[in-house]
């Protein structure tokens, strides 16, 4: 995920975060990757539930541990739907 309101300063730093939509959880407590200042990576194996999850969803939510400031909702793009098989 990236977002240019983010300021992440540690490269490599493990977060947690809650992952949902606006219809479901998808994972709580789902650990985080820092990529670089603006962007971060999911660490989770893949599960067909997660992709079925984006493709019925309008909105994402990243919420971090004790981080209010960072945590992110935004609106899933229409492209998410070709991830249907």
């Amino acid at each position: 995920m990236i977002y240019d309101g983010w300021e992440w300063e540690k490269t490599g730093e493990i977060l947690k975060a809650d992952f949902a939509t606006d219809k479901t959880d998808i994972m709580k407590k789902a650990k985080w990757e820092v990529m670089d200042k603006t962007t971060v990576r999911g660490i989770f194996e893949y599960d067909q539930k997660i992709i079925d999850a984006f493709t019925k969803a309008k909105r994402l939510s990243i919420d971090f541990e004790d981080d209010d400031d960072d945590s992110i909702e935004f609106q899933t793009p229409a492209p998410a739907r070709r991830w249907r098989r």
